[in-house]
């Protein structure tokens, strides 16, 4: 697996806690709920990408 892949996954990671934090707050914002999915959403994405990209078999 590339550095890259894992870069990625660590982003994801912290992300991730970041909007378990902001949904758990008593009174959470959803503007704020909004951008960290939406940051989740294409870092999938980017990921998604990379693992193709380690997993494709040369032709």
């Amino acid at each position: 697996m590339h550095l890259r892949f894992f870069t990625l996954l660590e982003q994801l990671q912290k992300l991730d806690d970041h909007l378990r934090l902001a949904q758990s707050r008593s009174r959470p914002d959803p503007i704020e709920i909004g951008h960290l999915s939406a940051r989740k959403r294409t870092l999938r994405q980017r990921l998604a990408k990379v693992m193709q990209r380690s997993t494709a078999q040369p032709a």
